[in-house]
């Protein structure tokens, strides 16, 4: 069972242990940039969290359109003319979805039927980066271990203009490696880590703490 705390952007599991995101995992291997505290970099993470909340809110049926700050707007409008054309049924929002072994966990913002496979849809408002599309095909490969479904997968880029493209990435296998290279890369690198711990404390078997 993974809990996950919204204020703090953590997932931890039944024993209370933290379970990485998978924004965390890009981030410690290299294949994601951290994020500088640079105010328009700020900025633009803040524009980022507010249309999805108003997505998410629309999804739920809470959104009151005229409350959506104009500031936001036109990354809004862009999202509804996605929506409104769209293939995909049963869609819900921001799913939690968990890798193998409670390795990792992250929430999808979209997940829907495309025909008779199951898609996993990211949302975002900036320009597109090479990392995005190994950033979706974790949460599709964690969600095929859950539930065995289809990996089809994209990431529609929303603009401030009120427009939208889109990359629909396919299974070439290329981008699916690279996804389970970071997992394995993060593993290794915090096996290596605990060892070290471990050694410091005096302590033979690191896994027994």
């Amino acid at each position: 069972m993974i809990r996950f705390d919204p204020g703090k952007h953590l997932y931890t599991n039944a024993r209370g242990q933290l379970v990485p995101s998978v924004t965390f995992l890009l981030k410690c291997v290299g294949a994601a940039p951290a994020i500088p505290r640079y105010a328009s970099i700020q900025k633009a993470v803040a524009r980022g969290r507010a249309v999805h909340t108003a997505i998410r809110l629309f999804a739920e049926g809470k959104l009151d359109i005229s409350t959506v700050d104009p500031r936001i707007m036109g990354w809004f409008e862009a999202f509804l003319d996605w929506y409104g054309t769209c293939s995909l049924k049963r869609a819900r929002h921001e799913v939690m979805v968990i890798g193998e072994g409670e390795g990792y966990a992250g929430t999808a913002d979209m997940i829907g039927m495309n025909g008779k496979a199951e898609e996993v849809v990211d949302f975002k408002t900036g320009s597109e980066e090479g990392w995005h599309g190994i950033q979706v095909t974790l949460y599709a490969l964690a969600r095929f271990h859950e539930k065995r479904k289809g990996m089809n997968r994209r990431c529609v880029y929303l603009k401030k203009n009120g427009t939208w493209t889109q990359t629909i990435h396919t299974d070439d296998g290329v981008t699916v490696r690279r996804a389970m290279a970071v997992v394995d890369v993060f593993n290794i690198a915090r096996s290596r880590h605990m060892e070290r711990c471990a050694a410091e404390a005096g302590i033979e078997e690191w896994g027994a703490w």
